[in-house]
């Protein structure tokens, strides 16, 4: 598990600014879960790929039979949160995304990531 010492407030300031830029320019934010289904990385990344070999922790889910994964990446997870809640209908996206991936403990912090999706 990754720490926030007092000594990464630089990179909280850093990214408070960036978000601030982002906000500015239209962009907003999207939030996806930390569990997801694990089809949504196997299917977007393919079955036979360093994150799904490497990075992917992944669980039955003991109450349903639901396999689910920890986030290798959150790229697919945006991807299927734009198409699952119907967010390209009449336009493109402006979003930005920023979060936790448990496999990937060399960074303490991580930057926005700012995809446009759309036409």
């Amino acid at each position: 598990m990754t720490c926030s010492l007092p000594m990464l407030r630089f990179g909280r300031r850093y990214n408070r600014r960036t978000v601030g830029v982002l906000e500015r320019y239209g962009y907003q934010e999207i939030r996806t879960p930390i569990l997801e289904n694990t089809k949504v990385f196997t299917r977007g990344v393919g079955e036979v790929t360093d994150i799904v070999e490497k990075e992917m922790y992944s669980f039955t889910d003991s109450m349903n039979g639901d396999q689910l994964t920890l986030r290798p990446e959150c790229t697919s997870a945006v991807v299927r949160a734009v198409n699952e809640h119907n967010l390209l209908y009449g336009a493109t996206q402006r979003l930005w995304y920023m979060g936790d991936v448990p496999s990937r403990t060399s960074s303490a912090w991580s930057l926005p990531s700012v995809p446009s999706v759309g036409r």
